[in-house]
């Protein structure tokens, strides 16, 4: 750290004429010590990264290691706005992986997402065309479900307005009760014989009754999916 303040005396083996006298007096040694320690790394101990470039910072930020940042962040899932993972993380596609090639990420979900081959392949996640949905944890909003788990798509219950279909203009056929003739009654509910044509009158007339039935109400489908609006990106996990 910089100091405040101190003695200034000529350095030693300072040349000099004889009998001549090297004055010394205080001074504040702040910009000096401030300068070296610009031009100097900072040590790790102190909160520095000990080194002057970001390559040679990066194992020892924090005086944390690449690998413990690595082991911090491996099984994480993240979405990137590019067509290929970054180096270090791998499309979440669920496909089958090795085990001893991607140690860290084995020993951060196991075989949750699938046990591969059983002996040296484990499944990644498998992100692809999928919403995420947070972990309920006990909350129950969404109960009875583990992480990784999968849920097909469903509708809250609800009602639609609906209508049938017009039939257009149209006849019902009628059935003859009662024929008076003269005013005398002929024959009820059916009709045989000869009988004088005229004076005739048809005493009372019904549609035709048809019997229990019903009309078909069809709503249109709109689309093949439940969705909100989205924005795609590709999910990947790091190893």
């Amino acid at each position: 750290m910089p100091r405040i303040d101190g003695i200034y005396t000529a350095p030693a083996g300072t040349l000099g004429q004889p009998d001549e006298l090297i004055a010394s007096a205080r001074y504040n040694a702040f910009i000096d010590d401030l300068a070296a320690d610009l031009s100097a790394p900072l040590p790790v101990s102190v909160g520095g990264t000990g080194a002057f470039s970001v390559a040679n910072a990066l194992p020892s930020i924090g005086g944390l290691s690449i690998f413990a940042i690595q082991a911090m962040f491996a099984g994480s899932v993240f979405f990137f706005a590019r067509l290929n993972p970054p180096e270090g993380w791998l499309i979440c596609d669920g496909r089958a992986v090795s085990r001893s090639q991607h140690q860290m990420l084995f020993s951060r979900i196991g075989t949750r997402w699938g046990a591969g081959d059983g002996i040296t392949t484990f499944n990644l996640p498998n992100i692809r065309g999928e919403f995420i949905r947070g972990a309920d944890l006990g909350r129950g909003v969404d109960p009875a479900r583990q992480i990784g788990s999968w849920q097909g798509d469903q509708n809250l219950e609800h009602d639609h307005d609906g209508a049938a279909a017009s039939a257009g203009g149209h006849y019902h056929a009628t059935v003859r009760t009662a024929l008076v003739t003269n005013g005398v009654l002929i024959v009820a509910n059916q009709f045989t014989g000869t009988v004088p044509s005229y004076n005739q009158t048809l005493a009372s007339s019904n549609t035709g009754v048809v019997g229990p039935h019903t009309h078909t109400v069809t709503i249109n489908m709109t689309g093949t999916e439940n969705r909100p609006r989205n924005v795609a990106l590709l999910a990947c996990i790091k190893t």
